[in-house]
């Protein structure tokens, strides 16, 4: 995703999608503007964010401060649902300390056992070279400089959910996340019952109860551009989304 927004940076490429985490990063580092927004299934334009685990999984956790420890699936640093959301919730409410204000990698990686939090280690979240890898330890990618970045198995939304099936015991998702893999091929011989969310206050539900068991809602995805295109360009490009999508 960095590269995409490099490369729009770049004036090399014209339009990409970004999770509303990744938007400010976007306009902040590559000068991208966003100028629409993903409508999903039903025309709503948010979705909300979970924590899921395997049914009958974490016995000993009932609240949110018992997380401590926990290994972790993120879908990577800066994404809205897969980190910003949980560690602003564990900071409020789960007891997470905050280590470093200018850099919550530190702090998760004080309160989660071993994880997989892709990007943690890249220098816009590591600026000064001292971070852990202990939310990389999970992070399984073999390409020579792509464990724990986008290019590792365990990266987005999808990798999160692959991480808690093979290594984690707490992933942190979409609310359709989950659905949207077992239905498809990737894993088959899995149902939503394998499965329940964790609630802010430590109780569980079954995963299509999700709206009094999310832990917040979170803006759909944006497409951005480059600032450097024109205001009548932009107006084109979103004319060619708005017919692209009917």
């Amino acid at each position: 995703k960095n590269e995409c927004m490099q490369l729009l940076d770049e004036e090399k490429a014209t339009l990409t999608t970004l999770d509303a985490g990744a938007v400010f990063n976007g306009g902040r580092y590559y000068s991208l503007v966003p100028i629409a927004q993903e409508l999903l299934e039903g025309g709503f334009n948010y979705y909300y964010a979970v924590a899921v685990i395997k049914k009958g999984t974490l016995a000993d956790v009932n609240s949110l401060y018992q997380l401590r420890e926990k290994k972790a699936c993120f879908a990577g640093v800066e994404t809205f649902a897969g980190w910003i959301l949980p560690i602003n919730t564990l900071m409020k409410e789960g007891g997470m300390e905050i280590i470093d204000c200018n850099n919550h990698v530190k702090s998760a990686t004080n309160y989660f056992g071993s994880s997989c939090a892709v990007n943690c280690l890249t220098d816009k979240y590591n600026p000064i070279g001292d971070n852990s890898d202990k939310l990389c330890k999970l992070c399984i990618g073999k390409i020579p400089g792509g464990r724990c970045t986008d290019s590792d198995p365990y990266a987005g939304y999808n990798g999160a959910f692959r991480c808690l099936l093979e290594a984690g015991e707490i992933a942190f998702l979409k609310h359709n996340t989950v659905q949207e893999h077992i239905s498809g091929m990737d894993f088959t011989g899995l149902s939503s019952d394998n499965f329940e969310l964790l609630c802010k206050d430590g109780t569980r539900r079954p995963l299509t109860e999700y709206l009094p068991c999310n832990w917040g809602k979170v803006p759909s995805d944006a497409v951005v551009t480059s600032s450097a295109v024109s205001f009548q360009d932009r107006d084109i490009l979103q004319k060619f989304l708005k017919k692209f999508t009917e």
